[in-house]
């Protein structure tokens, strides 16, 4: 289900209007193999500290991290991590989860 809904996500975020250099225009739908690798390094990162997602993937003295540029590129990894979604959302007026509850008043 995490697999369908991201990748619908991803749909809905690469169709929508923006800039033609925009990272999500390159959206291609995830596999279990590429889900399996995401959360891997995503677990990966609690062990290894780094100030920001993307010295993961820098080459220096300091953050020279093999596995994260073996396993995925910077950009795909950023793309499902955007593109992450657990839930499909509801149509358009539904009442969403955070929506407050409406109190019906007896006349």
């Amino acid at each position: 289900m995490i697999i369908t809904e991201t990748n619908r996500q991803g749909e809905i975020l690469s169709s929508k209007r923006t800039t033609p250099k925009a990272r999500i225009k390159n959206w291609k739908n995830i596999t279990r193999d590429d889900m399996e690798v995401f959360l891997g390094l995503i677990f990966l990162t609690g062990h290894t500290p780094a100030p920001t997602i993307a010295h993961y993937w820098q080459i220096n003295d300091l953050y020279n991290i093999n596995v994260f540029r073996n396993a995925m590129s910077r950009d795909r990894f950023l793309l499902i991590l955007r593109c992450l979604h657990f839930a499909e959302n509801p149509p358009t007026g539904d009442p969403k989860l955070d929506d407050p509850p409406t109190q019906t008043h007896p006349t």
